[in-house]
């Protein structure tokens, strides 16, 4: 499979990028998904494959104690590989029709004194996602239009490090994970 990606990078201030890309991308069948439950190797897979669109921002600010990037995403992904259960425990692989991957992502770094013995780190990076089935049908109910199964709609990841001058540090953070279909 061919897989091509282009970007473009355009700096508009030192420190400071914005970003294009498009690529695609591809991922084959593992060995157990093209196995059937009678251990046969199932021919009929393809491989999943996408197209991803993202435009983005990565920069340093205030003498380069804050770093903030965001990019915002689309790809669009044919035949899909899912799991399908034919029994009790057992499982086969399955392409799944075309499914949207839409969503935003961020990250700010913030690094600052507190005082001469002890500085911080301070971090959030989240993302915002509307991942769902563009074209799914199975066992002749359509399930398009409806929402990728086990991804959150949103994601948040915060902390705060300190480092005292003597060798000491205290790590904390806190994590949210949004609603998900399942």
């Amino acid at each position: 499979i061919l897989s091509p990606r282009v970007g473009l990078v355009y700096p508009p201030a030192e420190g400071k990028n914005i970003y294009a890309s498009v690529s695609h991308g591809f991922s084959t069948p593992t060995v157990a998904e093209t196995l059937t439950p009678e251990g046969v190797i199932n021919t009929s897979l393809e491989p999943e494959t996408g197209v991803n669109y993202e435009l983005g921002f990565k920069g340093n600010f205030l003498d380069n104690r804050l770093y903030a990037e965001v990019a915002a995403y689309s790809i669009q992904v044919e035949n899909l590989l899912v799991a399908e259960r034919v029994a009790e425990d057992r499982y086969i692989g399955r392409n799944a029709g075309k499914t949207d991957h839409n969503g935003i992502e961020f990250l700010l770094n913030y690094n600052f004194r507190i005082a001469s013995w002890l500085r911080a780190k301070s971090f959030v990076n989240a993302s915002f996602n509307d991942f769902e089935f563009d074209e799914f049908v199975d066992a002749g109910n359509d399930l398009s239009g409806n929402a990728l199964p086990a991804v959150p709609d949103n994601s948040i990841h915060a902390g705060l490090d300190l480092f005292a001058a003597n060798g000491l540090s205290l790590f904390t953070s806190f994590q949210h994970e949004g609603k998900m279909p399942l």
